[in-house]
This record gives structure tokens, sequence and C-alpha cells, in this order.
């Protein structure tokens, strides 16, 4: 399974930072290649919310997904229950000056050839995927509420 860590930091203190990332009405604004993003349970912050998204990166990816972990201002980590496989991880920081924040995220093909051939599509777009997310994120997170 590919995974894939990146490390920024983010001129805003941890709980902006923190409330940011948890609105799930958010994600759009910087997920890239986002097409479809909705919650699929009542509660949409914390442990067992669940969400349907589409992603385009090169091909089309779609996956529900779950929050496995959530510590205000600490932790998110969300699995996907449902499609395609991917799981992420987000470490919010206190940091001098703002927040660190890390983020692992490891996704996985189906078997065969076809496996083989989505992997080829989709896997340089991820690296883009991630660099332009993080970027957006940072940004926007940052930005005066």
């Amino acid at each position: 399974m590919p995974t894939i860590h990146v490390s920024t930091h983010c001129d805003a203190p941890v709980e902006q930072v923190f409330e940011y990332a948890a609105d799930h009405t958010r994600v759009p604004e910087w997920f890239y290649g986002l097409t479809s993003w909705k919650p699929l349970t009542e509660q949409t912050r914390g442990i067992g919310a669940r969400f349907e998204g589409t992603v385009h990166l090169g091909a089309t990816l779609r996956s529900t997904v779950e929050a496995v972990d959530f510590v205000e201002n600490e932790l998110i980590a969300i699995t996907s229950v449902k499609g395609f496989p991917n799981a992420s991880r987000w470490q919010f920081t206190p940091s001098e000056g703002g927040t660190r924040v890390d983020c692992e995220l490891t996704y996985d093909f189906p078997g065969g050839l076809a496996g083989k051939a989505l992997a080829k599509v989709v896997e340089p777009f991820v690296k883009i995927a991630v660099a332009h997310a993080t970027k957006e994120f940072t940004e926007r997170a940052a930005a005066p509420r």
C-alpha cells in the first residue's frame, strides 16, 4: 500500500487550523480533484461520521470513508469502508508561531491487471493532488475568519 507523508506549517493557532480541518463543509475548498463530498450520517464530526466522496485524479475514484479517530485540536483519522481503499491521518501540533500539520495518506488499488493499469493512471496525479491540497489547506486554514 503506497503511503505519502506531508508536513507543513500553518500560520494560525492549532484551534483555528483544527476547526477548519474538522468542518466537513470546507473539504471541497482544498481537496484537489474532489467532485462530490456528502455526509452519510447525521453526525458530521468525530468518530463514526461517514462521508461519500468522489475524486477525479486521472480516473474517477469513489469511496465511503469513516472517522475512526478524533481528538479535539490534535488528531483526525479516516479510513475507507467501501470503494477505493484509502486512509488518512492528520496530526495537529502547536509550533512556534502557529501549527504543524502532519498528514499520512495511504491508498491501494485492486489486484490484477486492472488494478495495475489504474495505478499507472492515478499515481502521478496523487502526488500533484497532495501537494496542491496541502498548499490550499494551509493557506485557507490560516485565513482570518
